[in-house]
């Protein structure tokens, strides 16, 4: 069975791909700090992707592409897609970024997730992967399923979003 509503809001603390910054870099707010967008931001187009692989290796998703099912830790199957931002695009330093990403399984059943995030950050490109979209614990109801996924980052009243559908894979 797919679980049909799901909402949640988390907080990213450890980027995907590793520690970025340095000595230097800004300290993140602390999470209490941030406060989900309550209107939509002025659009950068563009600016977001929704693909695989990271800072080294990023491919953009292309509509009817297969995309391979993940199995969570605690035994749920999601696609894992990576988002990439622009962030030369954005006048902001990222700190209270929000990410929103709907699932779409056959136009039938959808997901819906809220994430605060952090980006790691690689020239002028900020990613995030690793985030939970739990959809089934039974990959057999989702493979070959199309899935549309569709995102809207958000960040100092900027916000940009993407779509692509794939079709999702179980290789397990």
């Amino acid at each position: 069975m797919i679980h049909a509503r799901l909402r949640s809001l988390m907080f990213a603390a450890a980027p995907l791909f590793g520690a970025c910054g340095g000595a230097d870099a800004e300290e993140p707010a602390p999470a209490g700090d941030c406060q989900a967008p309550s209107t939509a931001g002025t659009p950068v187009d563009g600016a977001l992707q929704i693909g695989s692989g990271g800072p080294r290796d990023f491919k953009a998703l292309s509509d009817g592409q297969s995309h391979e099912l993940v199995l969570g830790s605690q035994g749920g199957y999601m696609p894992s897609p990576v988002f990439r931002v622009d962030g030369s695009a954005f006048d902001s330093d990222g700190v209270c970024a929000f990410m929103h990403v709907d699932l779409d399984v056959d136009g039938r059943d959808r997901a819906t997730f809220d994430f605060m995030v952090r980006p790691t950050v690689a020239e002028n490109a900020w990613y995030f992967g690793g985030l939970p979209l739990f959809l089934s614990t039974d990959a057999s109801v989702l493979d070959g399923r199309n899935c549309l996924i569709r995102a809207t980052f958000n960040d100092d009243g900027r916000e940009a979003s993407a779509e692509v559908e794939v079709v999702l894979s179980d290789i397990h």
